[in-house]
């Protein structure tokens, strides 16, 4: 998993679509039981990083600001990521 523009695409996607399958796929793929022993340290952080994507993007409200927060950044620094209408991201 590289560097991404968004926590959208973390957990890959779309700026409206429900996290949570994702989140579970992601974390059964990272989670340290899962993974062999030279790899728990390497993966750790990624886990980390998909559960802090995860509760940001589940509940509403965060979500809400971060989207608004995001699509004013895309406004000013311009990206083709998401489509953004009036202060929101569809």
């Amino acid at each position: 998993m590289g560097s991404t523009s968004s926590l959208h695409e973390v957990l890959g996607i779309p700026i409206n679509a429900s996290c949570k399958k994702s989140y579970r796929k992601l974390a059964r793929v990272y989670h340290s039981d899962m993974v062999s022993n030279n790899q728990k340290d390497m993966l750790a952080n990624e886990l980390m990083k998909i559960y802090a994507t995860y509760f940001t993007l589940s509940g509403p409200n965060k979500r809400a600001n971060y989207d608004r927060d995001l699509c004013k950044y895309q406004q000013t620094f311009g990206s083709s990521s998401l489509s953004c209408n009036n202060g929101g991201c569809f």
